[in-house]
């Protein structure tokens, strides 16, 4: 049986409604609203902190390796490859103590998820992190071609084509010959550039195709 109200009954009714201060999250007539499904600010605050500490250990430990095994013919040889050993530990130590001090509790202030009409099984964040990895897999490769490529067909050609091969993944995109064609360009001269520094200034010896020369 519906009860019929008073004129002045709904109109305090209705003020009432919407003076009532509103929850974050609940609307006053709809009710609570959905919230975006995926982990949460702080889960994903925590890994990030954990991937950091985990990339500055690996590599700081690589440069303790890499100190370790020095073994220079010439003292002037030596200058460059230390240097830039220095400059990579105080990164990784950059790296550790920025993961250290980063507050795990804290969220990152990022927009709220819209509620969308998604499968519960089936994880936000599943194809971005396929991609990630797709990514971190093909540098891998590339760095692996161009540690055997240096013995077969010498430093410069192999750098040149590492060079355009990383450019193209970091594009994301179909290869577009414009953009080879600048890569290519740009690779030539930086490669030539650090061979020529290091054969001719600081006297590191490269490995040289049999093609070229160089």
């Amino acid at each position: 049986m519906d009860v019929v109200l008073h004129p002045a009954d709904q109109h305090r009714d209705h003020r009432a409604g919407r003076d009532r201060p509103a929850v974050a999250g609940v609307h006053p007539e709809q009710g609570p609203a959905v919230a975006g499904r995926g982990a949460s600010p702080v889960r994903q605050r925590g890994r990030a902190v954990r991937t950091d500490l985990i990339c500055g250990t690996v590599l700081l430990g690589v440069v303790v390796v890499f100190w370790l095994q020095r073994d220079y013919n010439d003292r002037m040889s030596g200058i460059l490859p230390d240097a830039v050993l220095a400059a990579l530990s105080l990164l990784a130590l950059w790296i550790i103590v920025a993961g250290l001090r980063s507050p795990r509790g804290e969220p990152r202030d990022e927009p709220r998820d819209e509620p969308r009409d998604e499968p519960r099984d089936e994880p936000r964040d599943g194809p971005r992190r396929a991609t990630r990895w797709r990514m971190f897999a093909a540098a891998a490769l590339v760095l692996v071609g161009w540690a055997i490529g240096l013995g077969l067909v010498g430093f410069t050609i192999t750098s040149v084509v590492a060079f355009v091969a990383m450019t193209s993944l970091i594009r994301r995109g179909r290869p577009d010959p414009r953009h080879l064609a600048v890569d290519t360009a740009v690779g030539l001269v930086v490669v030539v550039g650090c061979f020529l520094v290091f054969t001719r200034v600081l006297l590191v010896p490269l490995p040289v195709s049999t093609v070229i020369g160089m």
